[in-house]
Order: C-alpha cells, then sequence, then structure tokens
C-alpha cells in the first residue's frame, strides 16, 4: 500500500498521514490501532491475563500517551 491509499482509507490527506509515519508519537491511539487494523495487524496485550486486565491496560495506555490529545 502507498501512503495514498492509507491515507484515503484513513480519510486524511497524504501529507498528515506522512506525519503520522515521521512521528507516530503524534497518533492517538485509536489512529494507530486503525492503521495497524489496514494493514492487517493483529494487537493483544498478552502481559494481561484478564478482561478486567486487559482494559485496564488500555486505559492505561489511552490516558498516558502523549498523543491523546490528537488534532487530525
Amino acid at each position: 500500500l502507498t501512503q495514498k491509499d492509507l491515507s484515503e482509507r484513513l480519510g486524511v490527506t497524504q501529507q498528515t498521514y506522512s506525519r503520522l509515519e515521521a512521528n507516530p508519537a503524534s497518533a492517538s491511539i485509536e489512529r494507530l490501532f486503525k492503521v495497524f487494523s489496514i494493514l492487517g495487524v493483529k494487537i493483544s496485550f498478552s502481559s494481561a491475563t484478564t478482561s478486567s486486565e486487559r482494559k485496564q491496560t488500555e486505559e492505561m495506555l489511552k490516558s498516558n500517551s502523549p498523543a491523546r490529545q490528537e488534532d487530525w
């Protein structure tokens, strides 16, 4: 896939997607998961053994992400 293909699937411009590639920390967890999904990458939290622990891990990642204020 090209940047243009991915940007179209994400609903952003190619320039915006290019910035994401250059600085992935600028994207929200949700945006990264969408990119992973498009690319067919499966993410699992193997260190969390229960559903409750997985949810807690996901919430911690979201709340502590320096990019949680993504503006695109």
